[in-house]
């Protein structure tokens, strides 16, 4: 979606399992397996015991570059990498 001219990412999930306190959910944009990689941010507030996950924010100009959104379970506050990948798929920017 687009707001005032800017690309926005809208994310739904449901069935995810909950954050312990210990763990973070976090967002990526990914060219590829060995291609170039970007985190967008975590989900805040996470996932609770529903296990419902939802985010929203912006996404770079250079979004359309990237080919896979992938949603990681890290247990660090800076991973330069994405950790365990709970979620992946295509992305295709129009």
């Amino acid at each position: 979606m687009t707001r005032r001219g800017q690309l926005r990412l809208v994310l739904s999930a449901s069935g995810v399992w909950p954050n312990t306190g210990a763990d973070r959910y976090a967002v990526w944009l990914s060219a590829g397996p060995s291609g170039k990689q970007i985190r967008l941010g975590f989900v805040d507030p996470g996932v609770g015991r529903n296990g419902n996950l939802s985010m929203a924010g912006a996404l770079p100009r250079t979004a359309r570059a990237y080919r896979l959104l992938i949603v990681t379970r890290e247990r660090s506050s800076r991973p330069a990498r994405p950790g365990a990948i709970i979620l992946s798929g295509r992305l295709a920017i129009c």
